[in-house]
């Protein structure tokens, strides 16, 4: 406190009181402006690097042994290549693994695929045989009815293309002489 009972910081001499924040005879604002505002990122750095680190690496020995009761203290930027390694480890491992993962899926799709192209090719041959039983099928009956009408033909002596003949004629009217009365049209055996 000052005279005024103002309180202010600073230190009580026998000669008087030393304000701190008086420029006039202290320099401790420009000293924390110039600290704080300037400096402020590295003293950061420094607090995180290596205070925080060193508490880190106490601590996390501590767990690991719990029978130590002092860590050496290590340097962090070794520690924090260490970890860099230990992570881009890590990463290598995952990447091989995914690989891995990869090529399986793969092998299995080519597995899948070929196993469809062997299922097409057998049904495109089971059709192939089937369209050709059919084809032969048609032909024997074709063969049957060609037969057929050739012993029709003789039977009745006259030929469908005749009978088609008169019958055509004996639609515009020019009947001819012996005309389809005589005909049997009894198909079949």
């Amino acid at each position: 406190e000052t005279n005024e009972g103002k309180k202010i910081r600073g230190r009580r001499y026998p000669w008087g009181v030393v304000d701190i924040e008086n420029l006039d005879h202290c320099d401790f604002v420009p000293l924390r402006n110039m600290l704080i505002r300037t400096h402020l990122q590295d003293l950061k750095e420094m607090t995180n690097l290596v205070h925080y680190e060193n508490f880190r690496c106490r601590k996390l020995a501590g767990v690991a042994e719990p029978s130590q009761d002092k860590v050496p203290n290590k340097n962090p930027l070794f520690m924090i290549e260490e970890e860099q390694k230990e992570h881009v480890a890590k990463l290598n491992k995952m990447e091989r693994e995914m690989e891995e993962v990869f090529e399986r899926k793969v092998r299995e799709k080519k597995q899948k695929l070929s196993d469809n192209e062997v299922d097409l090719e057998r049904r495109q041959t089971e059709s192939t045989n089937r369209l050709e039983q059919l084809k032969q099928e048609m032909e024997e009956k074709k063969a049957a009815f060609e037969q057929e009408r050739l012993s029709w033909e003789q039977m009745n002596n006259i030929t469908i293309d005749e009978l088609k003949r008169m019958s055509l004629e004996s639609l515009d009217g020019k009947k001819k002489k012996g005309g389809l009365s005589g005909v049997s049209f009894r198909m079949g055996k």
